[in-house]
């Protein structure tokens, strides 16, 4: 796991795909923590986005609504469980 601080607060780390348990065996995954999260202002309760392409991973925070709102357009009957439940994000 070798990383590497560049200077305009970036960088880069070397991980490898492992085989991470589920309920129907296992599945490729990545472990990513580390205090260097918090660093770069990641905190634990944030919202991430993961966009996936061919050989390709982007993580990006997101702000709470915006996530809920994506969330929503994939899944309709979210919109309906959050009003039931009061919990539009603040």
């Amino acid at each position: 796991m070798a990383k590497k601080v560049t200077a305009n607060r970036r960088m880069e780390k070397l991980l490898k795909v492992c085989n991470l348990p589920q309920a129907s065996g296992y599945v490729p995954g990545i472990n990513l923590k580390g205090k260097y999260l918090m660093e770069f202002g990641f905190s634990p309760g944030d919202f991430v986005k993961v966009e996936v392409g061919d050989n390709k991973i982007v993580i990006s925070k997101t702000d709470a609504s915006k996530a809920v709102s994506d969330m929503v357009k994939r899944n309709p009957v979210l919109s309906k469980l959050i009003d039931s439940f009061d919990l539009t994000p603040v």
